[in-house]
């Protein structure tokens, strides 16, 4: 049935059905300043990233209010993100794209419940968890979720088969993949919080180096590598979406570096 509801590209498909044709963040070439631009950004993350390794392990003081002015605005860019993914969706009638979107709201959503867990941000203690394990587990999944919804995008991509939706069941597809990532955020949610102390430890107090040592860090990198090369020999990184990722395994190696530090976030995971 679910197949059913998915069209091969005929040449009798009229160009409004969803407006397949129509160019979109995952097809979109980019052009030579975006290239630019995503190659400097990367640069720069790993030049950051190299600049701070001497440092690593030298205390940092509190910054009370890092935390919820960095997720918040961390929760509305991906919110943002998430909207226009939805958007160009219910225009194309993507499958691909269907995908991107359901990764963007997962990760925002991720970000949003993450928030939660810190202590004193919206009340003395912590609102979910009861302690820096479930915040750490929460971004854990916060950055695996971006390269588990870049893999399918990437194969789908690279087949060279056109999907989408019917355009009948463009409304009730996206719905239900809305809802499916919200009831997988919750009950993820629920194991990270109820469960939290028969999970793999990946912090002690506030020494986060066993993020590192556990091989859990490490792995996040692995995946988001993996997810990245495949984008890019798929796509050939012919489009703005492959190029605008690829600052990612930066980010990941740098949370990697910072989880070396015993005092360096003061109860906050990387980010």
């Amino acid at each position: 049935m679910i197949r059913s509801w998915c069209l091969a590209r005929e040449p009798d498909v009229p160009e409004t059905a969803g407006l397949p044709d129509l160019p979109t963040f995952a097809n979109a070439p980019p052009s030579r300043p975006q290239r630019r631009f995503a190659s400097a950004v990367s640069a720069a993350f790993a030049l950051l990233t190299l600049a701070l390794l001497p440092i690593v392990t030298d205390p940092v003081g509190a910054m009370p209010g890092f935390v919820p002015s960095y997720q918040a605005a961390l929760i509305t860019v991906y919110a943002v993100t998430t909207y226009l993914f939805f958007a160009q969706y219910r225009r194309t009638a993507s499958v691909p794209l269907l995908v991107l979107a359901a990764g963007s709201l997962f990760t925002t959503l991720i970000v949003a419940v993450q928030l939660l867990t810190f202590p004193g941000v919206f009340a003395p203690g912590r609102i979910l968890g009861s302690g820096p394990g479930t915040t750490t587990w929460l971004w854990t999944l916060w950055h695996v979720g971006p390269p588990l919804f870049a893999l399918p995008y990437a194969i789908m991509e690279g087949d060279g088969r056109p999907r989408w939706v019917r355009p009948d069941r463009v409304g009730r597809v996206g719905g239900l993949a809305a809802l499916a990532v919200v009831a997988g955020v919750a009950m993820l949610t629920w194991v990270v919080v109820a469960w939290v102390e028969y999970l793999p430890r990946c912090v002690d107090g506030d020494d986060y180096r066993l993020l590192t040592t556990s091989g859990i860090g490490p792995g996040v990198m692995v995946l988001t590598l993996v997810a990245l090369a495949t984008l890019c020999w798929t796509t050939r990184s012919r489009c703005c979406s492959s190029s605008s990722t690829t600052w990612s395994p930066c980010r990941a190696r740098r949370g990697e570096a910072w989880a070396g530090s015993p005092d360096g976030w003061r109860r906050s995971p990387p980010a």
